[in-house]
């Protein structure tokens, strides 16, 4: 009898302090929001399985690289140094983490060239859009007057 007297206590006792613990996270205050300014750096990403789920990339000439996955996220990786033949080829490699993974420790692997190690690898808009070229408007010209019908000869 006395043991289910104590598994029944240290059940209630175990129950009390969930209680008590959840109570003082409601009371606690909401930890701050984090400000983003141009100088705070943005967290850092990965494309899982991305062997598989690199849908299209763009050089950003010989600074970075912009990686789109399958789901049409973009991705942009910063380079240590620059990557002078990166936008002239057109296909390249990755190296990816162990388990198949593109983050801020993958590389991008261009023939007969060292590594292109990434410094960040962040979350991105996208490469930016080209601009649309106008046409000049087309020069305007007074309409010339017919020559002046004079007698024949």
């Amino acid at each position: 009898m006395n043991t289910l007297r104590i598994a029944i206590t240290a059940t209630g006792l175990i129950a009390c302090a969930f209680a008590v613990n959840a109570a003082c996270a409601a009371d606690a205050p909401a930890p701050p929001a984090v400000a983003v300014t141009p100088n705070t750096p943005l967290p850092e990403a990965s494309i899982p399985f991305a062997r598989r789920n690199i849908f299209n990339w763009v050089a950003d000439g010989q600074k970075g690289i912009w990686v789109q996955a399958i789901g049409r996220q973009w991705y942009y990786g910063k380079f240590l140094a620059p990557c002078y033949d990166l936008p002239f080829r057109e296909g390249v490699a990755f190296r990816f983490g162990p388990s198949g993974e593109l983050d801020k420790w993958g590389a991008v692997i261009v023939r007969n060239s060292p590594e292109c190690m990434f410094t960040s690898f962040t979350t991105s808009d996208g490469p930016p859009k080209p601009k649309k070229k106008t046409k000049p408007p087309a020069p305007t010209t007074p309409p010339t007057a017919p020559p002046p019908a004079g007698p024949a000869a």
